[in-house]
Order: C-alpha cells, then structure tokens, then sequence
C-alpha cells in the first residue's frame, strides 16, 4: 500500500517553546529556548543559530537586523536585555541590558527601538548602535507594547494590581524626546490604545473604583491633549485593542458583550451578548470576527451573528468544552486557529461561512507562533512537541478531502 502523502513539507526539531517566527526573504527566524535560529523556508535546514542565556522572545526583523528581547534569572531577580543580530551572519551587533522584565513586544519606528519594562521606564534605543536615548520613568510598571503614532508615544501601566493608589496611568510622550505630552490617571489599560485622526480610544477598568464593583469605562481622548471627549460605561475591563471603522469604534469586554460605539458621540450602535470573554477581533469586510474560546464572525453594521466555530472534540475535567485560546490568523478568506493542547487540531474556517475548509491533527499546537508565507503555515509545537512546523497549506486542503470523502463511503456501506 502506497504512503499517504502528508501536507509536513518540514519539522525543525529541537523540543524547546517556539517564539512567533518572523519570515523574511525566504529565511524564518524564531527564538526556541536560549536560542535565535534562522531555518531556510524551503528545506528546513539551519543556516545559524545564536546563543544566549535566557529565554528568546518574538524576533523583529528589519532592514538586515533581527531585534528580539530575553528574559534571564540572575541571583533571584530577574534581567532582560535586548539584542540586535545580523540577519546573514548571525553575530551579534548589540545588546543592551533592559533591568527588570521586559516587554516582549518591541517597537520600531524611524530608526528607533521602544519598549516598556517592569522596573517602570519606557526605553527608546538607536536601532543602529543600541544607544540609550532616553528613558521615560513611570509610576508603575509598564504593561501594554508601545503604540506609536504621529510623533507621539501611548502606552499604559500596571493592569493586574487592585491597589487604588497605584500608578495605572495611560501615558502620551514625545517619540523623540521622551518628555511627557499628558498624563490620564487612575485607568487601568489592558491594551495598547489605538489612535485615529487626533483620538485614542482604550478600555480600563478604573482604579477610583473599588475592587468589587465590576464597572469599567471606555475612553475616547483627544490625543495630543489627553482632553476626555467621551466616555462609555461598561460592565468589566476591556483586554484587547479596539478596531475604528467607518466611524464606528468596536470592542469586546469581560462583561461577555461586543460593543459597537459612535466614534462622534459616544452613543451606542448595538451590544451583543457572547459566551465568553473576548481576546480577540478584527473587521474585515464588514465582519468582525471575534475569538471568545468559541470564534464568532457577526455582522459590523447591524451586531447579528453570521456564523460561530467550536471545537467539538475536547472536554475539561469538569465535563466543559475546552476553547480556542489565542488569536486567530486571517490569510486569503481563511481563518486558522490552532485548537487547545488536549485537542490537537489545527484548524482552517471559511471566513464568510464559517465552515470547517480542512483540519489536521498534530502533536497540539501553539496558536501564538503561528504565521503564513507564501502557503506555507508555519507553527510550533506544544507540550512535549515543541518543534517548528512547515506546512504546505494545499496539501492540507487535499487530505482533508481524501479523507472526507473516504469518510463518507464508509457510511454509505
């Protein structure tokens, strides 16, 4: 009997958490534990790889430079630094030490390195020489990845804390001087704002509240003055950055509701109700499409549900479905999400029906490394499968159709 052709166009095996890759010119580049390698798209093979002695965090590739941060444990503190890496040689350009833990999510914009740590300063760096800059202090630690727009710096502090005196700030800073522009105090933020035509609009949950009363406020401020234009109350925190379309902003909250808000007045377009808490969305041709632990795609002007997508196959130990997790990734009118570590799946959905396009089963996968170049869907393993995967997506397409219709014949006997 002849062996199934498989969609695995490659595995890269070193049995250590994947980081999310970053493809670039026919090289992936991916931090698996105290490592940074650079693997050939097309065969797999390693072209380098560079040590370090901490955990490698989510590569930023640049101009023929890799950007990416580590977290190490020195003495019962911790230390993270930030690296700057030569993308054909693999050598190290720079490094610089960042103090406490760090944001994973580095910035860069107009030759500039930003990121926020928890020993309370925002950095900005010479991406060309690692240079400090400046550095802004903070009253607490800095808890989202910098937005950057229109010369200026957002970012928030300190989301986890139910200390009312706490310094859970919304921050706006010179991106070239570091100096403070304003200050919007007493707001937890969980996202980073996002900034349109001279807005920032950003979910907390209010530190003047206390801890028991489950109310929280969404913020439209004027963004060079931090001026509040509008405020809509809700019935939690807000986690995850808000979308504005057609002059309309929307956003999830933990109060299991989808809002969609007037970005002039403030006043409610429609809510609806959902079965979990949002830790994700996104609009794309009037859909937003929205990971709950069930992913639903509901229509952007009227808030009716088009479609929902749950995996069928996993329960916890309490008897309830285990939900997706992450966020998706959107390519081509495809949605792919992997399923949770004891389902195993990974899952391709028709964005406009919501129907299952393939699955395929694998060792269970991290949602958070995955990323498509060229239809190829690369991911990493989890658990005790923690390797790089190339999968050919037609592949996967075409097996899943084998098997369907072998699946169907079966019954029909």
């Amino acid at each position: 009997m002849a062996e199934e052709k498989t969609p695995l166009k490659w595995k890269f095996e070193d049995r250590r958490p994947c980081s999310s890759p970053a493809v670039v010119d026919g090289m992936i580049y991916f931090g698996s534990g105290v490592h940074l390698y650079a693997i050939d798209t097309e065969t797999g093979q390693e072209k380098w790889k560079f040590e370090t002695n901490g955990a490698v965090y989510s590569p930023l590739v640049l101009t023929g430079v890799v950007y990416f941060g580590i977290m190490v444990h020195e003495n019962r503190f911790v230390t993270c630094y930030v690296y700057a890496v030569d993308i054909k040689t693999g050598k190290e350009i720079w490094k610089f030490s960042a103090g406490d833990k760090s944001s994973y999510h580095l910035v860069i914009a107009n030759g500039v390195v930003y990121f926020g740590s928890d020993d309370k300063h925002l950095y900005a760096l010479n991406a060309e020489t690692g240079k400090e800059i400046w550095k802004f202090g903070t009253a607490d630690a800095v808890n989202t990845y910098p937005k950057v727009s229109d010369g200026m710096i957002y970012f928030g502090t300190h989301w986890y804390t139910s200390n009312a005196d706490s310094g859970a700030h919304l921050y706006a800073i010179d991106a070239e001087t570091g100096q403070e522009k304003w200050k919007f105090e007493n707001v937890q933020i969980g996202s980073s704002p996002t900034v349109v035509d001279g807005v920032a609009y950003c979910g907390s949950k209010d530190k003047h509240l206390p801890y028991y009363i489950m109310k929280s406020h969404f913020y439209a401020l004027d963004a060079k003055t931090g001026e509040e234009k509008w405020k809509f109350e809700i019935g939690d925190s807000v986690s995850s950055s808000p979308a504005v379309v057609d002059e309309v902003v929307y956003f999830g909250s933990d109060d299991k509701h989808l809002y969609a808000v007037d970005i002039k007045t403030g006043e409610e377009k429609w809510n609806i109700k959902i079965e979990g808490c949002p830790s994700f969305f996104a609009v794309l041709n009037n859909t937003l499409l929205i990971n709950a632990g069930i992913l639903y795609a509901v229509d952007a002007k009227t808030g009716e549900e088009k479609w929902k997508y749950a995996q069928k196959r996993i329960k916890n130990e309490y008897g309830y479905k285990i939900g997706f997790s992450s966020a998706p990734l959107v390519s081509e009118g495809v949605v792919y999400i992997a399923g949770s570590k004891d389902d195993k799946y990974l899952y391709a959905v028709d964005f406009e029906t919501g129907k299952t396009k393939w699955e395929l089963k694998g060792p269970g996968f991290n949602q958070d490394s995955l990323i498509i170049s060229e239809d190829v869907l690369y991911i990493g393993g989890v658990e005790y499968d923690r390797n790089l995967y190339a999968i050919d997506i037609q592949g996967a397409l075409e097996l899943y159709k084998k098997h369907t219709k072998e699946e169907k014949q079966t019954e029909q006997k």
